[in-house]
């Protein structure tokens, strides 16, 4: 069985419970609270958003489109009842996050993720690095369209 295979089998309730149970979602609802705080990006993307229970978090006022993607068609489902409020910004989307965004899944290093914007016609405004916990970290940016040569 693939790993994506894997997360197809997972439950929504089975996964949604686990989460709560180990601390991750606490955890990581915390971090985008953060982050969505500090950058107030008028365009999001949340890749693996399960059940979009981040989006939640979303003020539509400051955030004009939001993006979600995810392997398990019944987290979206879940997701789109969750956020009938986010209805007109909104867009879930099925697949693997390696297949959707195939050219810019690789990158890992904040530099690398600003050359990717750039090469898509985009300027990075702002960008931080946010530290997890165990000693991992994530980088977080806006993205603004770049301004015409």
């Amino acid at each position: 069985m693939s790993r994506a295979e894997a997360w197809l089998r997972v439950p929504l309730a089975e996964y949604e419970a686990h989460m709560e149970e180990i601390g991750q979602a606490a955890a990581l609802r915390k971090t985008f609270r953060r982050a969505y705080s500090e950058l107030h990006p008028r365009r999001l993307l949340i890749l693996g958003c399960t059940t979009g229970r981040d989006f939640e978090l979303v003020d539509p006022g400051i955030t004009t489109i939001c993006v979600g993607v995810d392997l398990n068609r019944e987290y979206l489902d879940a997701a789109r009842e969750r956020l009938h409020v986010l209805r007109g910004t909104l867009q879930l989307v099925q697949g693997d996050v390696l297949e959707v965004l195939s050219g810019c899944m690789s990158l890992r290093r904040a530099e690398e993720m600003r050359r990717c914007a750039i090469r898509s016609g985009l300027a990075v405004v702002e960008q931080r690095d946010v530290a997890l916990p165990h000693g991992k970290s994530f980088s977080a940016a806006r993205f603004e369209n770049a301004p015409e040569a």
